[in-house]
């Protein structure tokens, strides 16, 4: 955070990835609860794009919970800083232009029973220009589960 009055200090997102880095949405239910491996990605080097590349067995690394199929999916976020405005008394955005920008993709639904070589799932921004260093990106990894009927 930098200096400045309370209440009127800039909000550096940026530079705080460690309050957000392993965040779980659902606290009854993480993530890692019914995926039991390490997720890896790369983010390109403009920070446009990120990338996701796994294979793993699902049978022994998916809690199943009935579900016979699951799908991966990969989002990505772009979050500026903040700069308190004592004009309106609220908080701006420094870079209200690509604040919020976001891509999720989703990779192909598997069936758990089948050994999955290589998923490869890419989400990238569509933003013009260079990515502002006031501009913190957040990578999302999730995964949906799915039961179908047996034919």
């Amino acid at each position: 955070m930098a200096g400045g009055e309370c209440g009127g200090r800039m909000i550096e997102i940026s530079k705080n990835r460690e309050v957000i880095k392993d965040f779980q949405f659902h606290k009854e239910i993480t993530f890692d609860h019914v995926f039991r491996e390490c997720i890896y990605y790369s983010i390109s080097h403009d920070r446009k794009e990120v990338a996701l590349v796994k294979g793993f067995l699902p049978s022994l690394s998916i809690k199943k919970r009935c579900a016979t199929h699951f799908r991966l999916f990969l989002g990505v976020v772009a979050f500026s800083d903040f700069i308190y405005d004592e004009t309106t008394a609220a908080y701006k955005p420094v870079c209200p232009a690509i604040h919020e920008s976001f891509s999720v993709s989703f990779g192909a639904c598997i069936p758990i029973s089948k050994a999955c070589n290589d998923i490869v799932i890419t989400s990238g921004l569509a933003i013009d220009g260079a990515i502002d260093v006031s501009v913190g990106i957040v990578v999302v990894v999730g995964m949906t589960s799915l039961r179908r009927k047996m034919e």
